[in-house]
């Protein structure tokens, strides 16, 4: 049976995005400036899940002074500390691979 909206890893994402950015006092157009993206693309964001690519949650997670991992907080509940900083590894990794490669 698929899962919610609300249940999903991208809902999840959405949610935390919205609230890491009221915590911040920033508005969405600020949001987007900071990260590099439209406006519109945040409000769709906070509206309804979307399907992100990494870069764009660095980007996100960036803007917001957080780490991608936080704006995943609470997927993985039974994981290690650990295994979050593995993914922002990843994360800074892909990064470097595509500046060099294109």
């Amino acid at each position: 049976m698929p899962r919610s909206p609300k249940s999903s890893i991208s809902g999840l994402v959405q949610r935390n995005i919205k609230a890491f950015r009221l915590e911040a006092g920033l508005t969405q157009q600020q949001l987007a400036t900071k990260a590099g993206l439209h406006v519109r693309y945040i409000s769709r964001l906070e509206i309804s899940p979307q399907n992100i690519t990494l870069e764009i949650l660095e980007s996100i997670a960036e803007a917001l002074g957080k780490k991608p991992s936080e704006l995943l907080g609470g997927i993985y509940l039974t994981k290690a500390k650990g295994d979050m900083e593995v993914l922002d590894e990843a994360i800074k990794n892909l990064q470097v691979i595509r500046a060099r490669f294109g």
